[in-house]
């Protein structure tokens, strides 16, 4: 019974600690509900209410700059700032740097209980002991950093964070608002201006259509003093419109002034009725300027729509060329699977062929050469090599220096490994005859094995897609102690291939780091 009481109190502690948060956070929202439009008004809103309703030390507000590369402080409350909102020399942070630079860097937020123990910490007044820096996030891009520091180790906790966290989607939800208020202040404050610029003639007339009031404005587009407009029929200004079968509501017509220049007028139309007959008032308003810049943004409308199209076909060119720039460094299926999202790419295929292919002496050949020929060289001859890959299926792991390296049955697995390689082998002998007899002077010495292998990913910004293993080692050697013009294999692919391959005895072969090993050269195949 005593047990259950001290659970009973635990968990009504909890639950008022609970309603003491939620207290506190409903009452920040509800302060933020009625702050200014002003940014900072509202970051300095939020500091505020954050250190008075969670009872912190401080808090304080970080914004990136326009270029997304330093955080700016712009607001701070508490001992750093406790009264005046005005920050003469804001604290400037790069992004990256320190624990809230970290946050605005990587999107996560950082809970710091200790903080001599963490070497990103950044005094700038006075040590704090634990911090918890939240990022704020406005269309799923950070935009700055709720921070706040307290004097006492292990001072903040889980309910902190989420309660920190919930303050800065507010914030930034606020903040989102603010500048789309902004936005429609400045699109209010335009009008406004054309409005202030643009004063309105008001004609009024009588049943019979004659003027009977003429205002200044209506004297300065109509270039006709009120006297000599008053008791003249309307239709001297505006020719064609009828007052009495003129409808209230907002017209556009063509307008004459004194000396017969027309122009054309946006009028709106109200009928009042008057102690004897119904009394006809025409807001008039010149709008060749409006008409002007209503072309003027339909020209630049269209300039912007195809400046948009053509912005598109050049992301869309770009895409394509990342994909193909993707897919020149792995293979498609390794591609598709890191577009998906995977970091870590490691599989282990039991069966397949790794060939490894050599330009013999070459680096004694390339000594005394140009650079550029040297390049040319090898560029022919991999273009060559690579051909064959792509025609037989294989996939292309590297080249190292002078050596081409080359897998089948990876990344998807294939029973005819050992077939399609040994033909590729003997194509890789026959493009080289070809190009010698073409005048290269150079040959190529191959080895390939069968066997077990690791493939997966390496690196996180350059990707790399290779192979490890004794099989890739033994293909390696293999090559390194072969023939001139030969292709050399193991005991066990002469076995795997011997019915439908011709191959040559060439005996043992001690093979460096592995020791004695019969090999054979493989001559041809069956049938050819």
């Amino acid at each position: 019974m005593e047990q259950r009481c001290r659970e009973l109190t635990q968990r009504c502690q909890e639950l008022e600690a609970k309603a003491r948060s939620l207290d506190a956070l409903s009452r920040l929202a509800s302060s933020l509900l009625h702050l200014q439009t002003d940014i900072d008004d509202i970051l300095w809103d939020v500091a505020n209410g954050t250190v008075a309703h969670l009872g912190l030390e401080d808090c304080v507000i970080y914004l990136l700059d326009e270029e997304r590369q330093q955080l700016i402080q712009r607001a701070a409350y508490g001992p750093k700032n406790p009264e005046a909102r005005k920050i003469l020399d804001p604290i400037r942070i790069p992004v990256g740097q320190g624990i809230v630079g970290t946050v605005a860097a990587t999107g996560r937020p950082e809970l710091i209980t200790d903080t001599r123990k963490d070497p990103r910490y950044i005094r700038d007044d006075q040590m704090r002991l634990s911090e918890l820096a939240v990022p704020l996030f406005f269309r799923e891009e950070v935009i700055g950093v709720l921070d706040s520091e307290h004097s006492r180790e292990g001072f903040f906790t889980e309910e902190h964070l989420h309660l920190l966290t919930s303050i800065a989607s507010m914030t930034a939800s606020r903040i989102s608002r603010a500048l789309l208020d902004e936005q429609l202040q400045d699109v209010r404050r335009m009008t406004e201006s054309i409005i202030e610029s643009t004063l309105d003639a008001i004609v009024t007339v009588d049943g019979r259509g004659r003027i009977i009031g003429f205002n200044r404005a209506a004297q300065a587009i109509f270039q006709c003093e009120a006297p000599a407009a008053l008791l003249q029929s309307l239709s001297v200004f505006l020719p064609g419109y009828d007052v009495s079968q003129s409808p209230s509501g907002l017209l556009e017509l063509t307008g004459i002034r004194a000396g017969g220049t027309r122009f054309p007028v946006e009028a709106s139309v109200s009928h009042v009725p008057g102690r004897r007959e119904v009394l006809t008032t025409l807001i008039l308003r010149d709008i060749s300027e409006r008409l002007r810049a209503q072309r003027q943004i339909e020209e630049l409308n269209q300039g912007l729509e195809a400046r948009i199209g053509e912005r598109t076909r050049e992301l869309s060119l770009a895409n394509e060329q990342s994909e193909r720039l993707l897919l020149n460094v792995l293979p498609p299926p390794i591609a598709e699977r890191l577009k998906r999202g995977e970091q870590t790419i490691a599989e282990r295929f039991e069966d397949v062929t790794v060939l490894f292919a050599d330009l013999v002496g070459f680096s004694r050949w390339a000594a005394p050469i140009a650079p550029e020929e040297v390049v040319e060289v090898l560029g022919h001859v991999f273009t060559a090599f690579d051909a064959l890959t792509e025609r037989h299926g294989l996939e292309k792991i590297k080249t190292i220096g002078d050596a081409y390296m080359v897998v089948a049955g990876v990344p998807t697995p294939r029973k005819d490994h050992r077939e399609v390689m040994a033909r590729m082998a003997l194509e890789i002998l026959d493009a080289v005859e070809r190009m010698k007899a073409a005048g290269m002077t150079l040959d190529v010495r191959v080895g390939m094995h069968s066997g077990p292998v690791v493939a997966g990913i390496i690196g996180t910004r350059k990707f790399a897609y290779d192979l490890w293993g004794d099989t890739v080692n033994m293909a390696s050697r293999l090559e390194s102690h072969g023939l001139p013009g030969r292709i050399q294999v193991s005991e066990s692919t002469w076995l795997a291939l011997r019915e439908r391959f011709i191959f040559e005895a060439r005996g043992e072969v001690d093979i460096k780091s592995i020791g004695p090993v019969r090999t054979w050269l493989l001559v041809g195949e069956r049938g050819d």
